[in-house]
């Protein structure tokens, strides 16, 4: 059996299957912010006795600014996974095979391409890692090739559906 998908994804669709596919996993962005809130809370800690004394020698003064700087430090470190994926999106987005209709078939075996004058075949073992939302699958394979499957690409409901318990069975991720 084979299903059949055709479409063209917007720019908007495309960023937001880049940073879905590249976001951390939810442990690792709880453990960011608990980082932060634990550094902010340190900070205020730090700095009350400061404003209330009303006056802050050379000394107090370098240390508010090396700990503003670390604080800015830690923020980029908690931010870095969505500015990552927005910088990654701006340049595969300008790869104009991107931005041409995609088709192809889906199968037993795995996912056959159509773009343009490019034919290509990626088998299930191929994919290292899934995510999923309710309209759309990004997969991404071993060599970093990223994959996206929006519901509307699926000409009717029972094939996405399909679609979707195959990728389930056939996609073992990557530890």
């Amino acid at each position: 059996m084979e299903i059949k998908f055709q479409g063209q994804l917007t720019k908007k669709q495309f960023f937001k299957s880049v940073t879905l596919i590249s976001r951390p996993p939810l442990w690792n962005m709880i453990l960011r912010m608990v980082l932060v809130l634990g550094f902010l809370v340190a900070l205020v800690i730090y700095l009350v006795p400061f404003f209330l004394r009303g006056s802050l020698s050379s000394m107090d003064q370098t240390q508010l600014i090396r700990y503003l700087v670390s604080m800015a430090i830690l923020l980029y470190f908690i931010f870095i996974p969505s500015i990552n994926s927005y910088i990654t999106a701006t340049k595969l987005w300008k790869d104009p095979s991107v931005r041409e209709p995609q088709s192809g078939f889906v199968s037993n075996l795995g996912v056959s391409f159509h773009s343009g004058n490019n034919l290509g075949e990626v088998p299930w073992e191929n994919f290292i890692r899934v995510r999923k939302t309710e309209s759309e699958i990004v997969l991404l394979t071993s060599d970093g090739s990223l994959s996206v499957f929006p519901e509307q690409h699926f000409t009717s409901e029972q094939d996405w559906k399909t679609f979707q318990r195959w990728v389930d069975l056939k996609v073992v991720e990557a530890k």
